[in-house]
């Protein structure tokens, strides 16, 4: 953060982007398990239960939580001197985080909060959510965004994740499809 602090002049406004998502670590022997779990199917299947509360499940929840949520937290604490400089010669300094998966969706004309298995996306962006909302009631500016269905190197392993999609597109027309573009109006009417 001091390198960082040296580049940002006085007089301006700062926005600082946490763009990191997921966190399941790539190891080798963990990836036939994920596929058990997540696409398994008779004697391959493993209930994701039984993995989430195995010592391997519980690695994967922290790392997702720290690369996901935890992150963003430490930038906001970290770059807490830049802030204070910024904000006392003027400037503004806000904060945006870009979830994985996790967000309230249309169902049956209510918004429900939803996520996808294997779920730590969805606890993930909750965590994220909330570190974003300890900061503002702080009145630090922070924001998530939800980037829904994002394509990652590990989009495919997880079967279904199109499926909110469909609500999500059920909200926009309902929010108002009239605002929204000729093109995104027409393929929204396909679903």
């Amino acid at each position: 953060m001091a390198e960082i602090d040296a580049l940002i002049p006085d007089g301006v406004n700062v926005l600082f982007s946490h763009t990191m998502a997921g966190g399941i670590p790539r190891a080798r022997i963990l990836m036939p398990v994920l596929n058990r779990v997540f696409k398994g199917q008779g004697e391959r299947f493993t209930a994701s239960e039984v993995f989430w509360n195995s010592q391997l499940g519980k690695l994967c929840s922290l790392c997702f939580d720290e690369v996901t949520a935890d992150t963003f937290g430490h930038l906001i604490d970290a770059s807490e001197r830049i802030r204070e400089r910024i904000t006392a010669k003027g400037g503004r300094v806000a904060y945006t985080a870009y979830g994985y998966h996790g967000c309230e969706v249309l169902v049956g004309g209510v918004y429900t909060w939803q996520s996808y298995t294997p779920y730590l996306q969805g606890w993930a962006k909750i965590r994220l959510e909330q570190i974003a909302a300890a900061a503002w009631e702080k009145g630090i500016r922070a924001t998530v965004f939800n980037c829904p269905e994002i394509q990652t190197n590990s989009s495919a392993l997880f079967l279904g994740v199109e499926i909110s999609l469909y609500p999500l597109l059920a909200a926009l027309e309902k929010e108002g499809a009239d605002r929204m573009p000729t093109a995104s109006r027409t393929r929204a009417d396909r679903f």
